[in-house]
């Protein structure tokens, strides 16, 4: 009986993995034909005027080089701003970017703030500050290609959407086997995105190259407390949006370049602090769960979001847990664990970078899941230090 329960809870995982995958990729291929007839050049005079805010906390080793990739970002200098916010650095990072920023001669300021107050009181901090209606995040460890700006941005001529999120490449991929797992993992995230833009509108972003129209959160914040306080701010952004019927969409040309981290410990530090902050964000959304209002999104994304990231993960890991056990106790332990050997095999041949990426967000989602429901979450996030090379 244990060994039949174990089976199950492996297959029913593998199987609506594998499922998934086919059905994205070919949605995929769609979204990308079809954005590439719809979407129009935009002219120079046509660009919007965009305010760019930038997160910082102990980044004395790379924001010198932030800075430098925003200033050579292929945009009008007119319809540009840069602000940068301070979480009450403990190095020089303040003294860094008030130098370099006075000797851009560019339309870029300080907001320093007064003690560490975490990732979504800075962007809010930003946002008050800026004089746009079109508001990019970044992070201070993410480098974009200089045409990510007007990539993200030629998709607010159609009215309806409200955000759009950019495409990650990893910048020591080769590094390693722990930055292959990032890579093999964004290729699965990428065409899920491009397939749920396809189907109605994304279910999560990355605030490392995203743009939003301003008016998504200023009406959030004025009518949700909990909107600044629980989840991800870039994540909330997205839900927020479809909840005001704009859509978010996903702009594979639109690159950022970042550092994955380097060791098995500080990438599960990682995807479990990400894995908290979706959970979180989708939680604080939960009334969109399967509501005719929101379509597509609430009746078909939401629920695989549910699914994958609330009933899968525990299918899997107390799958693995029995299966050991339960092949050691039956009757037939050589067939068993011949099949098991060879089911490993053949997925490690197939990619054994996926599979393992795969594991890990499994175990991260657990892990998550167990964090949030014993309230051991934090607002602040902590720098890997591989990441900022």
């Amino acid at each position: 009986m244990l060994l039949e329960v174990s089976v199950f809870l492996l297959s029913t995982v593998f199987f609506f993995y594998a499922a998934i995958a086919l059905i994205f990729r070919r949605l995929a291929k769609k979204y990308v034909t079809e954005e590439a007839s719809k979407l129009k050049q935009i002219e120079s005079e046509e660009y919007p005027e965009v305010s760019l805010i930038v997160p910082t906390y102990n980044e004395e080793r790379i924001v010198a080089k932030k800075i430098q990739n925003v200033l050579e970002l292929d945009y009008p200098n007119d319809r540009f701003e840069v602000i940068f916010v301070d979480g009450a650095s403990k190095d020089s990072t303040p003294e860094i970017l008030h130098q370099k920023i006075r000797e851009s001669g560019r339309r870029m300021k300080l907001i320093r703030q007064k003690s560490r107050a975490g990732y979504n009181s800075a962007i809010i901090e930003g946002l008050r500050s800026a004089s746009s209606k079109i508001i990019m995040i970044t992070d201070a460890g993410a480098y974009h290609d200089v045409n990510a700006l007007k990539n993200l941005v030629k998709h607010f001529h159609d009215s309806s959407v409200g955000v759009v999120m950019g495409g990650q490449r990893i910048l020591n991929a080769e590094k390693g086997f722990v930055p292959k797992l990032e890579e093999a993992y964004w290729k699965f995230y990428e065409q899920s995105r491009m397939a749920e833009s396809h189907i109605d509108s994304i279910s999560v972003s990355k605030g490392e190259c995203m743009v939003f129209r301003r008016e998504i959160c200023e009406k959030a914040l004025s009518e949700n407390k909990n909107f600044a306080e629980r989840g991800s701010l870039d994540v909330n952004i997205v839900y927020e949006a479809r909840k005001q019927f704009f859509k978010a969409k996903f702009e594979p040309s639109a690159l950022f370049y970042e550092y994955a981290p380097e060791t098995l410990k500080e990438r599960f530090q990682q995807k479990t602090r990400r894995a908290i902050n979706q959970i979180n964000s989708m939680l604080l959304f939960k009334h969109m769960l399967l509501n005719k209002r929101f379509n597509a999104f609430g009746l078909v994304i939401l629920p695989l979001q549910y699914f994958s990231l609330l009933v899968l993960p525990w299918m899997f890991v107390l799958g693995s847990v029995m299966v050991l056990p339960a092949i050691l106790l039956s009757s037939n332990t050589i067939l068993y664990v011949g099949t098991l050997v060879l089911i490993l095999t053949s997925t490690l041949m197939i990619n054994r970078y996926a599979f393992a990426s795969f594991v890990l967000s499994q175990i991260s989602l657990v892990t998550a899941t167990l964090r949030i429901l014993f309230s051991r979450t934090s607002n602040f996030i902590d720098i890997i230090p591989s990441t900022r090379q």
